[in-house]
């Protein structure tokens, strides 16, 4: 159970982070040192698959449940999709893999495929995921 909890913390980190830049505030300069993008980037996957997560909720909802609950989670998917689909999550990870890039001297997609591992791992031992398969994602 705690390490779902430190996955959550984790994204919500994330999800701050991007809010905050969706809102217009420019953070990067005090904390995008070289030693915080790892740490900034897992956050970021953890906040995609946070929203993927939910998502996947939303969508295999039970209808015999509360209607005030219902349009609670309705809501927290759509601000959570609008998140992570939107072009300040995507420039923002990508930027942070071109620093990744920069100083590792490999590519963005060995750099990229090696954070979808630890991170799907790190979901797989919680228990918040039952395989580490590729799948389509809407």
């Amino acid at each position: 159970m705690e390490q779902r909890n430190n996955i959550f913390e984790e994204a919500q980190t994330g999800r701050k982070l991007i809010t905050t830049l969706y809102e217009g505030e420019y953070i990067f300069d005090p904390i995008c040192t070289p030693e915080n993008v790892d740490k900034i980037i897992i956050q970021l996957m953890h906040f995609q698959q946070y929203a993927q997560m939910y998502k996947f909720f939303f969508n295999n909802w039970n209808n015999d449940t509360n209607e005030q609950t219902y349009i609670e989670i309705a809501a927290e998917t759509q601000k959570l999709q609008t998140l992570v689909n939107s072009d300040v999550f995507h420039v923002t990870l990508a930027d942070l893999f071109i620093i990744k890039c920069e100083h590792s001297h490999r590519s963005g997609e060995e750099i990229y495929d090696e954070y979808m591992k630890i991170v799907g791992n790190i979901w797989l031992e919680a228990g918040l995921i039952s395989s580490l398969k590729k799948e389509k994602v809407d």
